[in-house]
């Protein structure tokens, strides 16, 4: 399934809402605003067009907008929470994460500053649980290279960027020019620097989760509407936000038209004390 965001008048919009799930598409963490509603979508890419057509309406005066980055939770770690190494790139970087659809987190290391920060097993753990880890250094290449030893040795698929220009190897993925400046990055050349890094970002996660399962939205909406808790999205299953303790045992009972969720799926505990729900992309459509 193709992952979109609806734009539109909050007027009529759950005609639209109904017009998608006519399509057997899903629409998520729906949002009304004003007179604006803005919602998440997932439908199949033979439907995308006819939604366009539709949301193009007078009344309905709507935009469907691609965000291939919905579903994939994304951590952001940075040296430090100081404003040296909490740099405006890093806000720019994040924002434009967030507005192609991932679910971002920002990480600094507890221990050290800088060359000597070290990432402790928590925080490893915690860098694990999502689907892709960005490493974001800055502009000098002796301090880039030490800082580097953290990232090695993560069972996730790790980016890094500094002002630099270092080779990728088979464990890390280098992406030179975004690094500490004192401004925002507003300006074309900027923007065009932010633009590649999305591209390569999207590419690789393109490589590892070629198209979203439609089962994946589906038992999402079912928890979500059984339990009114949030559950987000990832690249091999949910978060679902909720005590561990209290939801996990209920989450594997649910059943589904491939059985019982804890039978079909891994359900572990969070870092955070939530529930983590790996799924197989081989789980059958709805």
């Amino acid at each position: 399934m193709m992952p979109l965001k609806y734009i539109g008048n909050a007027f009529e919009s759950d005609e639209i809402i109904e017009f998608i799930e006519d399509l057997g598409g899903f629409v998520l963490n729906i949002d009304q605003m004003g007179g604006v509603a803005e919602f998440d979508v997932m439908i199949d890419h033979e439907s995308v067009n006819i939604l366009r057509k539709r949301a193009a309406l007078r009344k309905h005066s709507g935009r469907v907008i691609t965000v291939p980055l919905y579903g994939i939770e994304v951590a952001v770690i940075i040296p430090s929470f100081n404003l040296h190494h909490t740099p405006f790139p890093h806000c720019s970087t994040v924002e434009t994460l967030r507005q192609a659809g991932a679910k971002v987190n920002t990480i600094a290391p507890a221990r050290g500053v800088g060359r000597k920060a070290i990432l402790m097993r928590e925080e490893r753990m915690m860098i694990e649980e999502h689907d892709l880890a960005i490493f974001m250094f800055g502009c000098f290449e002796h301090c880039i290279r030490e800082k580097m030893e953290l990232c090695r040795r993560l069972n996730v698929p790790v980016i890094v960027t500094g002002y630099a220009d270092l080779e990728s190897d088979d464990e890390l993925i280098f992406i030179p020019s975004i690094t500490r400046i004192p401004t925002m990055f507003d300006d074309p050349d900027d923007k065009r620097i932010i633009g590649a890094f999305m591209e390569s970002v999207i590419s690789i996660i393109g490589s590892l989760r070629p198209d979203v399962p439609a089962t994946y939205p589906y038992i999402k909406t079912e928890i979500e509407s059984k339990f009114g808790v949030n559950v987000v999205l990832k690249m091999s299953g949910l978060r679902v936000n909720a005590s561990y303790d209290e939801y996990a045992e209920k989450l594997g009972e649910m059943e589904f038209y491939f059985g019982k969720l804890g039978e079909f799926g891994s359900i572990k505990r969070g870092t955070q004390d939530d529930i983590i729900i790996e799924l197989p992309l081989s789980v059958p459509s709805v």
